[in-house]
């Protein structure tokens, strides 16, 4: 890799950078979305045509002894926005299998949670769900593996008179209480 002119760096250093590198396709992956103990092993299989990712954070304590104060981090945040949009198909088997997924979370008739499955804090309508990315050739490079995963939200779905060349789609918005990433080993060595 050439070394940035004194100046800064210029295009031709920038394109040298990026050239000898395959760049990761958005339209390369998968997910999956783990058997939910509560529908014992039986569960539709629907592929989102987005996923947005989560962004990940550190919580801080603020220390302050001499001088100025100081950023100490002490846990970790995830934001909780694992976003999916399915195409709905025209009997909304999607949106019938997230609806009844949400129903088993919180009973419909009570409004309070299913005692059953929310026993211990072990909830058997929890999911893991992962989102594998891929290369050209559709080889695995990593893995987001969201632990229990399940819908938060139904996002509004729009329908349309001058939507005749479109077809209906659902966002589901999940809730994760955390994730682990892992990646296949490249020839990246950390700096440490």
């Amino acid at each position: 890799m050439p070394n940035p002119s004194p100046a800064g760096m210029s295009i031709e250093d920038f394109k040298a950078v990026y050239q000898g590198k395959n760049l990761a396709r958005p339209t390369r992956y998968t997910v999956q979305i783990e058997p939910i103990q509560g529908l014992n092993g039986q569960y539709p299989i629907f592929q989102p045509e987005t996923v947005t990712l989560p962004s990940r954070s550190l919580s801080f304590a603020r220390e302050h002894f001499h001088g100025p104060p100081r950023k100490v981090p002490i846990g970790r945040l995830y934001d909780n926005s694992l976003i999916m949009t399915f195409p709905l198909d025209e009997a909304q088997t999607e949106r019938t299998f997230f609806e009844w997924w949400m129903d088993n979370l919180i009973m419909p008739d009570t409004d309070s949670a299913n005692g059953g499955a929310n026993n211990m804090r072990g909830n058997v309508f929890h999911s893991s769900v992962i989102v594998t990315t891929l290369d050209y050739e559709g080889n695995y490079m990593s893995n987001y593996r969201f632990l229990e995963c399940f819908p938060q939200t139904i996002l509004p779905i729009q329908y349309g008179f001058g939507m005749f060349n479109d077809y209906a789609r659902m966002q589901v918005q999940f809730h994760a209480r955390s994730y682990i990433y892992e990646s296949k080993p490249s020839n990246y060595t950390t700096p440490l």
